[in-house]
């Protein structure tokens, strides 16, 4: 008896930790520093762009692949036709999900970046249908190719 409480202890501890089978769930790159902000998403830059710095409101053309924290591999701008899209770093119906808003300023062009966002901060109790199961924690990578151009304002 002793000894099964100790395998379900031993399996209740361990039961949580994330299993890196693909990419995206990767242990942190030892040479670059896990950056966690106020919000609870936190962030490791795999390859710092050279480029302009990305901040709030503008519209990026990226690439992204998402998993959950288990290595499941949700989605990907590169299963769609391969071409990057553009994507508007706001939150709210017309935006991104929240935890993307906090995880991609400070980014540069030509960077690719690893985001951590907890479950309130991505698709929450509800979910995607059967993608993401509700209260998924995410990872994704990203890769920004360009800033786009603010439209010209009128006189």
């Amino acid at each position: 008896m002793r000894g099964v409480l100790l395998i379900a202890l031993f399996i209740s501890l361990f039961w949580s930790l994330p299993i890196a089978p693909v990419r995206g769930a990767e242990p942190d790159a030892p040479d670059t520093k896990r950056v966690k902000v106020w919000s609870g998403v936190s962030y490791q830059d795999l390859e710092v762009g050279t480029g302009a710095t990305v901040r709030p409101g503008q519209t990026v053309t990226c690439h992204t692949t998402g998993w959950l924290t288990d290595g499941t591999r949700f989605w990907s701008s590169r299963d769609d036709d391969g071409a990057p899209y553009d994507q508007t770093i706001r939150g709210g119906q017309s935006g991104i999900i929240a935890g993307m808003v906090d995880g991609l300023p400070g980014m540069k062009v030509g960077g690719l970046r690893k985001i951590w966002i907890p479950a309130e901060l991505a698709y929450g109790k509800t979910g995607i249908g059967t993608i993401v199961p509700p209260d998924s924690d995410l990872v994704f990578e990203v890769e920004i190719f360009a800033i786009a151009k603010p439209p010209k304002q009128a006189p």
